[in-house]
């Protein structure tokens, strides 16, 4: 097969109905094809939805991007992980240059760290947003508390003043009856 021919890359989903289907999108969380039909509900589902698609087209680019498996100083293939010095070692490399590192993994220990550390980056993600949401909920919350005092504070200013223009009006009302005349006012 000629390397400008591609194969059509197939929704899983619809695979395991006996559907042939080509993919739309490839979901990098479950690594594998989805036709829209599957990436709409994938999107959907509480579980799912918050894995990442990428188009075939990018799929395309990066599955044929060769990544060495093989060491290049001693040909052996790169089974360990050296976190000191973020880099694939081989049998050789552990002993004979990182002897004194203390944190060399497995090769599949330091993958399958790799997809918790970005679940876990997603979710912290998530929990700054919510924070944030939460700190200017608090800020508005306290804004409209200092502006209802501030409001009550002028009603209550108002009214001591309509207070005291009415008293004002009833006394000079007074003084304009009758002297004799006896008007109960206690109601003040």
């Amino acid at each position: 097969m000629s390397s400008s021919v591609q194969l059509r890359i197939l929704c899983s989903p619809c695979g395991y109905d006996d559907i042939t289907k080509g993919s739309r999108s490839w979901c990098t969380n479950c690594e594998e094809g989805l036709c829209e039909d599957c990436e709409n509900a994938h999107r959907k589902n509480k579980i799912t939805r918050n894995h990442k698609f990428i188009s075939i087209a990018d799929y395309r680019k990066i599955e044929h991007v060769s990544i060495s498996q093989v060491c290049e100083h001693h040909g052996e293939n790169l089974e360990w992980f050296c976190k000191n010095h973020d880099k694939a070692l081989c049998m050789v490399c552990v002993p004979s240059n990182h002897k004194s590192c203390a944190d060399v993994i497995s090769i599949s220990v330091a993958s399958k760290n790799a997809r918790q550390s970005t679940a876990l980056s997603d979710i912290v993600e998530s929990i700054d947003r919510t924070l944030s949401n939460i700190e200017q909920c608090i800020t508005n919350r306290d804004c409209a508390t200092r502006e209802i005092e501030k409001q009550e504070l002028e009603i209550k200013k108002i009214i001591l003043e309509m207070r005291k223009k009415s008293k004002h009006s009833l006394r000079q009302v007074r003084r304009k009856i009758a002297p004799g005349t006896r008007i109960n006012f206690s109601f003040l």
